[in-house]
């Protein structure tokens, strides 16, 4: 959830990452009882980190069963979103397609699943070869998926040697 979201607890109104603002960077702070939001009541799981810019952020997780393994499952899921930003809007842009039938959408989707797969081990050996820099926030500079993707794009424009190294 965003941190300047406003959350009612202990009868106060007030942004929901004052909850975890007095926290040490990368550490975990699970909110043992439930916190109002609109309607709702939510359990909250948060983490104060440095992002990508080098500003503080905080990343707060709001579920409706209290669980010591929230920002767990979490990351989980967010792999699952980074593998949609990759076929979206991060390099196949699958949304460019504009496939209304049914059939040709789930033969591109498997495509695309393959190719994506193909360029993440790529972007894996590449990062064993010579690792992607990380940076102060101790975060890599980009994506291993981003890292295969410009390998690849590199190899079909300049050598078509490199792409028999893959296969």
């Amino acid at each position: 959830m965003r941190e300047n979201l406003f959350v009612s607890h202990k009868g106060r109104i007030l942004k929901v990452s004052w909850l975890f603002n007095n926290l040490p960077l990368n550490t975990t702070r699970q909110i043992d009882k439930p916190i109002l939001i609109g309607d709702h009541w939510v359990y909250l799981t948060g983490m104060k980190i440095i992002n990508k810019k080098g500003n503080i952020e905080f990343v707060i997780v709001a579920t409706y069963h209290y669980d010591s393994q929230t920002l767990q499952v979490y990351a989980k899921r967010w792999t699952i979103e980074c593998f949609f930003k990759a076929i979206k809007t991060a390099g196949f842009n699958l949304e460019d397609a504009h496939l209304k039938d049914q059939k040709r959408l789930e033969k591109l989707l498997a495509v695309i699943a393959i190719a994506f797969v193909w360029v993440y081990l790529i972007g894996e050996y590449e990062n064993q070869q010579k690792p992607i820099p990380i940076l102060a926030h101790k975060r890599r500079a980009f994506s291993i998926f981003r890292y295969g993707l410009d390998h690849f794009i590199k190899a079909l424009i300049f050598d078509n040697q490199i792409i028999k190294h893959y296969l």
